[in-house]
């Protein structure tokens, strides 16, 4: 290119520049109407106004950015110096914010506390008193604290806590599993209600794994020491309720039955003619019966007679609720083992299965 040609592009450059320059410092109103005025970033002068670009430029701006508003919806730290890791968290945390209720994002650990003992008031009695107990520990002692986030809450965190507290209380394995399940549908309630999404859920089941259950030995009383327990406690004359104390224990050996199912026994669910007791399983509100066994039926004619021949059918067979106290002090004095009410159940359930009765096992769904 001829000198004189470069000279003249750069002469009316300048000439152009100077001009507009002039205009707006001369006429302020002039220049306004055509539009003279300088670029935000500091360019050359051109017409169009102020933050604004060339259509094809604002075009292409938007295909790069994604528009300015959208961008700064979008940051969040992917805490990952690797392009494809990345890419993966984005993609979660994408799928999240479509899944997550944002209303809840300031849930914190004491809340979903409260909200899941409050979920859980419809459950039985002894449910509940066992989930509170367990939540008045888990307050105390969580590290990370009850103001923290749901979200923020680590899987190591929720292991760390069963580890240490199961150390430090001698828990039993049953134990350790119990204060699992209640961490895993405490955190599964807040994803149910959205306030995590399945991947945000601290409780991972890879991790915090179940223990293997404990293999239970349970003591069986033989014939000979069952008959000399309730003779025993039918010989403290300075019990009160020596008696029922006495009848309550001999019916638990005799019908293999729990201790609940037991104390709500009412006459008119005892059935001479058919020969057969009706229950109401108390765990799972199943009815079953018992059969009427030789051994047993005496048993129940002679509290039959007692009661004055016609009881009422309202009226409770036995008088009192469990009997676990005449029990252990009874072993004391016989210098047994520990024998429970649960085991005189079990002395049935062996009985019948070394005497190969089949069909009253059968009939005794109680009996596992």
């Amino acid at each position: 290119m001829p000198p004189f040609e470069g000279k003249a592009r750069d002469s009316r450059a300048q000439h152009a520049t100077t001009s507009r320059a002039v205009i707006r410092k001369s006429d302020p109103l002039l220049a306004a109407q055509r539009g003279v005025r300088r670029r935000a970033d500091g360019g050359h002068w051109n017409k169009y106004p102020e933050n604004h670009s060339p259509p094809r430029m604002q075009d292409a701006r938007r295909q790069r950015l994604g528009g300015k508003q959208q961008r700064k919806q979008r940051l969040h730290a992917l805490d990952s110096a690797d392009r494809k890791t990345a890419d993966g968290k984005l993609s979660e945390w994408l799928r999240d914010l479509a899944v997550v209720d944002t209303t809840a994002k300031d849930l914190t650990v004491g809340g979903l506390l409260e909200r899941f003992l409050s979920a859980r008031a419809g459950r039985k009695e002894g449910t509940r008193i066992t989930e509170k107990a367990i939540a008045n520990v888990f307050k105390r002692t969580f590290e990370p604290g009850m103001g923290t986030l749901v979200a923020r809450v680590k899987a190591s965190a929720l292991l760390t806590w069963l580890s240490e507290q199961g150390e430090s209380r001698n828990w039993k394995n049953r134990t350790y599993n119990r204060r699992r399940l209640f961490l895993s549908q405490m955190f599964g309630l807040a994803v149910a209600d959205n306030a995590i999404s399945e991947v945000q859920n601290p409780f991972k089941t890879q991790i915090i794994r179940a223990k293997r259950k404990e293999k239970v030995f349970r003591r069986i009383p033989t014939p000979d020491q069952f008959q000399t327990i309730v003779e025993s406690i039918r010989a403290q004359k300075c019990n009160a309720q020596h008696e029922d104390s006495a009848d309550f224990v001999e019916f638990l050996g005799l019908a293999g039955v729990g201790q609940a199912e037991a104390s709500a026994l009412r006459w008119a669910d005892v059935d001479f003619d058919s020969a057969r007791i009706n229950f109401i399983r108390r765990k799972t509100e199943r009815d079953y019966y018992v059969p009427m066994y030789d051994w047993l039926r005496p048993f129940m004619e002679r509290l039959r007679e007692r009661a004055g021949g016609k009881p009422a059918h309202d009226e409770r067979v036995f008088k009192i609720d469990d009997a676990k106290h005449a029990l252990g002090n009874a072993c004391k004095r016989l210098k047994l083992p520990h024998f429970t009410q649960r085991n005189l159940r079990a002395m049935l359930i062996k009985r019948l299965h070394d005497g190969c009765d089949a069909p009253s096992r059968r009939q005794n769904r109680h009996a596992p």
